[in-house]
């Protein structure tokens, strides 16, 4: 009975070990899942940041094409007035 028992003991201690293994396997996943989310946390960041550049370019863009819209439609205008 006490060598049942003492393999009984030395099994748990065996799993507990393994457990322990297991643990600090999932403590260094746990710390290169930190790194990587802080990794995205700044592409994301930079992402917001060339996203607002994109806005601001458009706008401009948006501007130059009614300043060419307007630049066109005066040289319309001066096409029938204008002779040589």
């Amino acid at each position: 009975m006490a060598s049942r028992f003492s393999s009984l003991e030395s099994r748990m201690e065996g799993f507990d070990s393994k457990m322990e293994g297991f643990d600090s396997k999932m403590d260094g996943f746990d710390s290169k899942m930190d790194g990587f989310d802080s990794k995205m946390d700044g592409f994301d960041s930079k992402m917001d940041g060339f996203d607002s550049k994109m806005e601001e370019f458009d706008r401009k863009m948006e501007g130059f094409d009614d300043k060419m819209q307007t630049l066109e439609n005066m040289m319309q205008g001066l096409d029938g007035k204008c002779t040589l």
